[in-house]
């Protein structure tokens, strides 16, 4: 599938304004750390406030990034994600990796594919050993990975390992251009 001479735009776009609201929310936090409360529920994190000519940096930035979006009729990528067992002695390297391919098609359409698994394999630990854990990820020929698909009316998952199809309807009011205020929005479309 060609990519959009946008996509890789519009991918450094949105890495930038995550970076910018990450840097913004810093030096909030540091400029005014506030009073000390005990809360006995978690609390949302305190707002910041920009000066105009952030607010205007940022106001540019969406725009261009609401444009640009709205230019894209099909997208494709790979992907790898990285799944951590908090609980397990080697809390810090992944449990698994799994590669897989995101797609999407304009209004409402999208993939979400799993293709290769590959699990941590732990080298066995001899008596007394202190170290850092030692092993490897090895591919998981038998695993079957996550899978989903919406066709703009339904979101379908497969359910391998209990040999099921899911479809989950989408509300007729949240399908089509909707579905960016829906269960399912998709990066692209939204406005800014």
């Amino acid at each position: 599938m060609m990519r959009h001479p946008l996509v890789g735009w519009l991918l450094a776009v949105i890495l930038a304004v995550s970076l910018f609201t990450s840097l913004f929310a810093a030096r909030a936090r540091a400029q005014s750390p506030g009073p000390v409360v005990t809360p006995t529920e978690p609390q949302p994190p305190a707002g910041f406030e920009l000066n105009d000519q952030e607010q205007n940096y940022l106001d540019q930035v969406l725009d261009l990034w609401e444009r640009s979006s709205a230019q894209v009729q099909t997208f494709s990528c790979p992907f790898v994600r990285y799944t951590y067992d908090a609980f397990s002695p080697a809390a810090h390297i992944a449990s698994s990796i799994q590669e897989g391919e995101v797609s999407y098609q304009k209004p409402d359409k999208g993939s979400f594919k799993i293709s290769k698994v590959h699990r941590w394999q732990a080298d066995p630990v001899p008596p007394g050993f202190q170290g850092p854990p030692k092993g490897k990820h090895v591919l998981d020929e038998n695993a079957i990975g996550e899978h989903w698909v919406c066709d703009g009316k339904s979101v379908f998952e497969y359910k391998y390992d209990q040999k099921q199809l899911v479809e989950r309807p989408i509300p007729p009011h949240l399908q089509g251009k909707s579905i960016v205020d829906g269960p399912l929005p998709f990066l692209f479309g939204a406005e800014a």
